[in-house]
């Protein structure tokens, strides 16, 4: 086999364990490769009360002073926040905040 082929048998095999990876922690809060912000909006009718909540996605390399400036940022809004997941792996992080 050579140098060609082995590399592009690695490469294969590399995007089949991360596409194992995906699947096995779909569901499951875990920290990606990728910087990525994103919100979502949502609206949903409990008890016939309506209702609106926002999810905001924070996933970055982990820094200590970023729990400060989120805190300082969230709470300058006009929002309540009910709930905030935050998960690690290594040095990446990944925030997800529902108000």
């Amino acid at each position: 086999m050579d140098k060609a082929a082995l590399l592009a048998e690695v490469i294969n095999h590399v995007k089949e364990l991360r596409k194992k990876a995906t699947e096995a922690t779909k569901g499951m809060l875990v920290p990606t490769d990728t910087d990525e912000v994103r919100v979502e909006e949502h609206q949903a009718d409990a008890a016939g009360e309506p209702s609106y909540t926002i999810r905001a996605f924070l996933c970055c390399d982990y820094k200590h002073e970023l729990f400060s400036d989120l805190r300082q940022a969230l709470e300058t809004l006009p929002l309540k926040t009910v709930s905030a997941e935050i998960a690690t792996l290594g040095s990446r992080m990944v925030n997800v905040f529902e108000m």
